[in-house]
């Protein structure tokens, strides 16, 4: 029964360090907390247009425009974002002729972006689905 108890203690010894090992989170520590904005999402407006809005990684992003006649129109824009002390993220769009200049509180699940803030002089809430 001794033996059976030492081969018994030295299993458990070890298997210990398996045990206290932790498994590694897979996402990198460096990736800004605005990569979930990174993609493509999609609204359709009250006027029946259809409005996809691009984040790239680097910084930059499209809106594409497909009215309701078929006809389509494609801005482009330059964003930065930010994470304030309490979390809460802000993206601010920059160009010459985009319509989504402004700067805007964001609300994202894995799924809806939420825009909030003020865009042409006007106080808005945009909300967009995940197409990409």
């Amino acid at each position: 029964m001794k033996k059976f108890t030492q081969y018994l203690m030295l299993m458990l010894l070890m298997l210990a360090p398996l045990s206290l090992a932790s498994c590694s989170d897979d996402k990198d520590k460096d990736e800004p907390a605005t990569a979930s904005l990174v993609g493509t999402w999609e609204q359709t407006n009250s006027a029946g247009t259809v409005i996809d809005v691009t984040f790239s990684r680097n910084g930059t992003g499209s809106v594409f425009y497909t009215f309701v006649s078929g006809s389509t129109q494609t801005e482009f824009f330059e964003y930065t974002t930010k994470v304030d002390s309490d979390n809460d993220q802000y993206v601010y769009i920059t160009s010459d002729d985009c319509q989504l200049t402004g700067n805007y509180e964001v609300k994202i699940t894995p799924n809806t972006l939420t825009l909030i803030g003020y865009t042409n002089g006007s106080y808005g809430t945009f909300v967009f689905k995940r197409i990409k």
